[in-house]
């Protein structure tokens, strides 16, 4: 059957609502969703930041990385994670890194005294700080030739972001008064 236009007639459907009524979705539908709206709406997802807090956490409870675990519980696939982290070798250099940097920040926190005493207690309280902390003895002892690998090895960065560290501590040291260069 056809209406005048050229266009057939609709049938009406029982339980349909008829057009003189207007559904609660519809009246939702006409609310302008905007593209910030969308992401605060849809679910977080997980970000670089993220997969390192999980390997931190991961590696102050001493737990292997695995990077299929690790997407797994960020709700990504692998390929994501290693395209943040590139291997895992990087991702626990990033870790020992970071934890170094925050050793010899808590060791230069503790003293305050200056010159060669200076140097030579934040030294010795760094060395302390890195020889007591139990999940690097625990990865260590995991595997020594893997944990030597990551920390020593030319494609691993933890021996030069280590070196960067210091450096830079020297250099502030000198900038406050605290070391005074020969």
């Amino acid at each position: 059957m056809k209406r005048a236009g050229g266009k057939p007639a609709r049938r009406s459907v029982k339980g349909a609502p008829s057009r003189t009524t207007r559904p609660a979705t519809r009246e939702k539908a006409r609310v302008r969703v905007t593209p910030l709206s969308k992401r605060l709406e849809a679910p977080s997802r997980a970000t670089p930041r993220d997969l390192f807090a999980l390997a931190m956490r991961w590696w102050s409870e001493g737990e292997r990385f695995d990077i299929g675990r690790m997407a797994q519980e960020l709700g990504v696939s692998r390929a994501t994670v290693f395209r943040w982290a590139g291997t895992r070798e990087l991702l626990y250099g990033e870790v020992l890194s970071s934890r170094f940097d925050a050793a010899l920040t808590a060791a230069r926190g503790e003293f305050q005294g200056e010159g060669a005493a200076y140097l030579a207690d934040v030294t010795e309280r760094l060395i302390h700080l890195i020889v007591e902390d139990a999940p690097l003895r625990h990865f260590i002892q995991q595997d020594s030739e893997y944990a030597m690998r990551v920390l020593m090895s030319k494609s691993s960065r933890v021996e030069e972001r280590c070196a960067a560290s210091i450096r830079r501590a020297l250099e502030e040291g000198v900038r406050d008064k605290l070391i005074r260069p020969a």
